[in-house]
């Protein structure tokens, strides 16, 4: 098999000329994600991760405000105020996705395709989002981790 790594966690394979993508953690054999949109869909996009079954792109220019969409069966773009490398916080057992962006919190739901954004009392620095557990989220800051109740709507 013809297998490739991408940026991040993401492997891709080629299968009867056809792009599979998953997670280095994951059994490419019954994990695979069809990339199912042709080329030029994906200008502009960068991909993310695979979540729910879905694979996850994001748009690599800075948008005014977050934003998530459709763009095929088996793709969600999202748009982030402050795009980046690394991304945020994942989980299939919930379809919400946490992203810290600066001092805001970026909550993509990936069933229902809106998003929550939150501006924190965080001083502007590059935080991490290391996981969400009970209602409450943990994010790290150079070696400095905080925790916060969220609001019921992000959870």
């Amino acid at each position: 098999q013809d297998e490739t790594s991408e940026v991040g966690i993401m492997q891709t394979r080629t299968i009867d000329g056809k792009k599979f993508v998953h997670r280095i953690c994951d059994d490419p054999e019954k994990d695979g994600v069809l990339i199912d949109a042709i080329e030029s869909q994906l200008e502009g996009l960068r991909m993310k991760t695979v979540h729910r079954g879905k694979i996850i792109f994001e748009r690599t220019a800075k948008q005014d405000a977050a934003t998530i969409e459709r763009l095929t069966n088996n793709s969600i773009v999202v748009g982030s105020i402050f795009p980046a490398y690394t991304f945020g916080f994942v989980d299939d057992g919930t379809p919400l996705i946490y992203n810290m962006v600066r001092p805001t919190l970026e909550v993509y739901n990936t069933e229902t395709l809106t998003v929550e954004s939150i501006t924190t009392d965080l001083p502007q620095a590059y935080f991490r989002v290391v996981g969400v557990h009970k209602g409450q989220i943990t994010v790290q800051a150079g070696g400095i981790t905080f925790t916060a109740q969220l609001p019921e709507r992000m959870i």
